[in-house]
């Protein structure tokens, strides 16, 4: 539950991140699109 809780609020601030990802710098935001399939998975 903690994890859960602690897993919503980064994925709130990498959404953050994520809507200033343009195709340009599309593949320095992999790390943070692996983050968010890792943490959704976790939380299944």
């Amino acid at each position: 539950m903690i994890r859960q809780k602690w897993c919503g609020s980064v994925l709130s601030s990498f959404l953050v991140l994520l809507t200033s990802c343009d195709a340009v710098h599309f593949w320095s935001c992999t790390h943070v699109w692996v983050f968010v399939i890792f943490c959704l998975l976790d939380t299944l």
